[in-house]
């Protein structure tokens, strides 16, 4: 993807990251439990770990916590988790009368901030 060094600067590596990032997360609430099986997120944690360690501008020897710190990114399970719980929201406020989307945005954000 990207080389350790030299090569594009930190911004141009974390839009490249994004695209990715996105691309991951695509319709993340369907297959969201999916994600508790360990060997079918080999491979996206594997994609994901790359990108992260490519934006840090490091090496494979780095902790998987220090390169997340160092890129300014979320664990992946997080993402993952958040973008259900947002699912979810939305789907009961069609139902009944809820918070705006907004602030339900928010508190999910807010939650895997604590976690």
């Amino acid at each position: 993807m990207l080389p350790n060094t030299r090569g594009p600067k930190q911004y141009t590596r974390k839009l490249l990251s994004s695209v990715v990032t996105a691309q991951i997360l695509y319709a993340a609430p369907v297959w969201a439990e999916a994600a508790s099986v360990k060997s079918y997120m080999r491979g996206v944690e594997a994609t994901y770990r790359l990108c992260v360690t490519r934006i840090a501008c490091s090496f494979r020897t780095i902790s998987e916590d220090a390169a997340l710190v160092i890129a300014g990114h979320v664990p992946l399970a997080e993402l993952i988790r958040e973008r259900k719980e947002k699912e979810i929201f939305v789907v009961m406020q069609d139902r009944r009368a809820l918070p705006s989307r907004a602030d339900l945005k928010a508190a999910a954000t807010r939650r895997s901030m604590e976690n």
